[in-house]
């Protein structure tokens, strides 16, 4: 439901819009006239209401399930990740320590306790997020 402020607010807009547009009219070519009409038609448009459940409504359309991920898949792609984390490490060490040797960068300077804590913060997020997430699955068995 619309109120009244919000159309007095709508009214005194379109008066704005109207000023704007006739005073870039005076000695203009048509073309740029007709470009600014388009441009504040696009612009001052209202933006439609996003419908959350769109890409659900799609896929059931279509036939489409979304398949959970199988207890193997959710246990393989970690450890894979990690399986290639530690070997791109190993294959590529040699080269970056004596890459990182040349640079000669003095560590002792940096700010480790605020680094820290930024880590930990990040830990703490990841940690409530797994605990959310899993609280959901658990309600919806």
């Amino acid at each position: 439901m619309t109120t009244r402020s919000e159309l007095n607010q709508g009214h005194i807009e379109s008066q704005w819009q109207d000023r704007a547009l006739s005073a870039a009219q005076a000695g203009e070519p048509a073309a740029v006239t007709a470009y600014r009409r388009l441009y504040a038609g696009v612009r001052w448009a209202p933006m439609p209401v996003q419908d959350t459940a769109f890409a659900a409504r799609v896929l059931s359309r279509c036939g489409i399930v979304e398949q959970e991920s199988g207890e193997v898949e959710r246990k393989l792609v970690p450890t894979l990740f990690a399986a290639f984390g530690i070997s791109g490490g190993i294959a590529a060490g040699p080269q970056l320590i004596g890459a990182l040797t040349q640079l000669a960068l003095d560590l002792t300077n940096l700010p480790w306790l605020q680094f820290g804590a930024a880590m930990s913060a990040i830990a703490a997020a990841a940690a409530v997020d797994r605990l959310l997430g899993l609280r959901r699955r658990l309600q919806r068995v």
